[in-house]
């Protein structure tokens, strides 16, 4: 097998892990109102046990929060790069490709936010990605540098909001909000449309920092791999594992210590909202990239069994199968009976039900030869402006 093809082997792979995985933190902002995110006592379904749902979130903190999301932005990085390739392979203008490929995500990414999900993030990744583009001819350490410098000032930017008791006024405020957001998505559909419409329409722009330095950390660690040949046959698997492993480990230690301090301050939504901002970044993007490096390693050698040939189709329409994700949601939980009222344990289990629904619509669409139709429309569009 050659290292183009090992190359996208792994960034599919990787890329169907990502989009599946995501489901388990998406479905709490399907289910619950937007801070339930901070913890239990920031929301919980009435009636639920608490002891149950500490847990839950505990396991969902441990295991998903912003790992997934990591993984994509890594992702990202990476494809940016390798499309510039291929685009000035083909005597193309990747700058104009480029140009327009992050103007119509962004676009995909407002109407994903207003007409179903908060939660978005293809409106930051599109700016991010247009924001870095000239930095692509960088040599993998400056890129990693840069990825380092982006983590730092955005953790110092969300520092001030930390040794400040914020409990009572944070308390009363993610009451009101979650008061107003039950409300609306409890009516039904229109209701949900009319909150994003309305009491949050400005957050696309309003919520871009200080998390877009986050992103963009990742995206530029991604393209600091690629650029080391790490995603694309360069390294062995013995380093690919023994790297990826290292950054696993020690990413998973430093968000231990945090989930720590969260246990020992009873989940205190002051310890949650530290452990969930900043300070949390340098794992995520730990974690992320160990996990990136082994499946690279998991990859790059061997039969293409069916675990890797069914996550890599998942993986060629990641972007159909998110926006699916977020429809099927939407379906489910935003509802007069549903929504708020679904604890976080039952929420896992709706979370892998949906991904193993949309893992066999991938392979059923897989077998009419076609491109995921979101990637079908971003790339026709894309095409049509940049030529």
């Amino acid at each position: 097998m050659n290292s183009v093809a090992v190359r996208i082997a792994g960034l599919d792979v990787a890329r169907g892990i990502a989009v599946l995985g995501i489901l388990a933190m998406n479905i709490g902002a399907f289910a619950m109102p937007t801070y339930a995110y901070l913890g239990p006592l920031a929301y919980s379904a009435p009636g639920a046990d608490p002891a149950a749902e500490r847990t839950a979130w505990l396991l969902s903190y441990l295991l998903f929060d912003g790992k997934m999301r990591a993984l994509f932005a890594l992702l990202f990085g990476a494809s940016l790069l390798l499309l510039a390739e291929r685009i000035e392979a083909a005597g193309g203008d990747p700058a104009r490709w480029h140009a327009a490929r992050m103007a119509l995500l962004a676009l995909f990414g407002l109407a994903h936010f207003y007409l179903l999900w908060v939660g978005d993030i293809l409106f930051g990744y599109a700016v991010a990605g247009a924001l870095l583009f000239g930095f692509r001819g960088l040599t993998a350490p400056a890129l990693a540098a840069l990825s380092i410098a982006a983590l730092l000032v955005g953790m110092a930017l969300e520092w001030p909001f930390f040794g400040i008791d914020l409990t009572g006024p944070l308390a009363r405020f993610i009451a009101e909000s979650n008061a107003a957001e039950v409300a609306a998505y409890r009516s039904g559909y229109a209701g949900g449309l009319g909150y994003r419409l309305g009491p949050v329409v400005d957050w696309p722009l309003a919520n871009l920092l200080p998390g877009l330095f986050e992103v963009a950390a990742a995206m530029l660690a991604g393209m600091a791999l690629y650029r080391a040949g790490a995603l694309g046959g360069g390294w062995s698997r013995r380093r690919l594992a023994g790297v990826g492993a290292a950054a696993l480990v020690a990413g998973a230690g430093w968000q231990a210590a945090l989930a720590a301090q969260v246990v020992r301050a009873d989940y205190g939504l002051a310890a949650t909202l530290f452990a969930t901002a900043g300070p949390v970044w340098p794992a995520r993007l730990a974690m992320a990239a160990g996990l990136l490096l082994l499946i690279a390693g998991w990859t790059q050698g061997g039969g293409e069994g069916m675990a890797r040939r069914w996550l890599g189709v998942a993986g060629r329409t990641a972007f159909s199968l998110y926006i699916a994700s977020s429809l099927l949601l939407t379906f489910c939980f935003y509802r007069p009976d549903a929504f708020g009222s679904v604890g976080r344990p039952a929420q896992a289990g709706v979370a892998f039900a949906a991904a193993a629904l949309l893992l066999i619509v991938a392979q059923l669409w897989a077998r009419t030869g076609r491109r995921g139709p979101l990637e079908t429309a971003w790339r026709r569009a894309t095409k049509a402006i940049a030529t």
